[in-house]
């Protein structure tokens, strides 16, 4: 489900031109290896609940009490098995992409969000960062020249699915002013 949580999130700008590319590409990389590494633990959830329901199924084809079920048990029992390898094989896929940027098991992605969690708080503590807070309904506003810069968002939530979103989930963005006309941004944060 997703909503619009802005309303009360801390908002960090900072000019392009002001930041070290080191912190920017440890914030990024973690916000991508977040999405891998959530898909998995959503996927090993369905997994484990799909297990659970086969063996129940299978259990339940063998009752003398519902051999007449039989065709029923067996059609979901294969329905439950092709789901089960549909959802190994995203996992596979999935660690496949999070080694491929250097992520070799959970531990390393939780270093990764050590790192990330770091940044975020070098970036928001730095030397000429802007900060707002967005009103009720999610709004902030600033006066920017035209040029690069990087956004960070914070929700006003606690959110502690990594030790980087412990104090809320993040959104990191670059945004191009182009000019001193008003410019809209926008974020939404996913709430379990």
């Amino acid at each position: 489900m997703e909503i619009n949580l802005i309303s009360g999130a801390k908002i960090y700008i900072k000019s392009c031109t002001e930041i070290d590319t080191t912190s920017i590409d440890a914030i990024e990389k973690y916000l991508i290896a977040k999405f891998w590494m959530s898909t998995i633990e959503s996927n090993e959830l369905f997994m484990a609940s799909d297990s659970s329901m086969l063996v129940s199924y299978m259990d339940n084809m063998n009752s003398p009490y519902l051999k007449n079920e039989n065709d029923y048990f067996k059609n979901n029992i294969d329905d439950l098995n092709k789901q089960l390898s549909d959802f190994q094989k995203d996992i596979t896929t999935n660690w496949e992409r999070l080694k491929l940027m250097g992520i070799n098991s959970k531990d390393e992605y939780e270093n990764l969000s050590k790192n990330a969690s770091s940044q975020i708080l070098d970036f928001k503590i730095s030397k000429n960062i802007k900060s707002f807070t967005a009103d009720g309904a999610g709004a902030y506003s600033t006066n920017l020249p035209p040029g690069k810069y990087y956004v960070l968002i914070q929700s006003n939530h606690r959110h502690g699915h990594s030790y980087a979103e412990l104090t809320g989930q993040i959104e990191f963005h670059r945004e191009t002013i182009e000019s001193e006309k008003e410019t809209t941004s926008d974020a939404k944060f996913t709430i379990d």
